[in-house]
């Protein structure tokens, strides 16, 4: 009888761990929450850019809250991208290099949907080519910005 409800126990456990993932801020979450990964580019799309673009982190970290798997893929050294983070008191998920989006993909084969946002033309043909979908900075002006995936879909341009 303690055998069986040890087993038991092991296998809820087990169960509840396949079932989650780390979110974008060091917790665990049910991966039904962490349905998307929205990834962005820095200078030229967060206000801590340089240029400062019309992305704000508040936006970044009420998306994170939301079950978005955050992180960046900028030209921006991997060490900058985590001082930006960390600057701004921001957990991502991921900071890589923009060429490095299809490596992004394949780390989080659970997600529903893909989003690169940044300012450039080459930021969409990376994001394109790795199978996101693009949405421009420029789109966000004013700063309002979707938290939901619903939202970063209606401004998405798809691979």
């Amino acid at each position: 009888s303690t055998t069986l409800r040890r087993s038991s126990c092991a296998t809820t456990t087990r169960s509840r761990r396949q079932n989650t993932t780390l979110s974008s801020g060091g917790r665990r979450m049910k991966r039904s929450h962490a349905q998307f990964v929205l990834s962005l580019d820095i200078d030229g799309t967060l206000e801590s850019g340089d240029p400062p673009g019309p992305l704000l982190l508040d936006r970044v970290r009420a998306a994170q809250s939301r079950g978005a798997i955050i992180g960046s893929c900028s030209d921006q050294t991997l060490t900058e991208q985590r001082m930006m983070w960390e600057d701004n008191n921001i957990v991502p998920a991921f900071v890589a290099g923009k060429t490095q989006l299809l490596v992004v993909r394949e780390r989080f084969p659970f997600a529903t949907a893909f989003v690169h946002v940044g300012d450039t033309d080459v930021d969409r043909r990376w994001a394109h080519r790795a199978g996101f979908d693009f949405v421009a900075s420029q789109l966000l002006e004013g700063g309002s910005a979707p938290v939901e995936l619903s939202g970063w879909m209606r401004l998405a341009v798809g691979p």
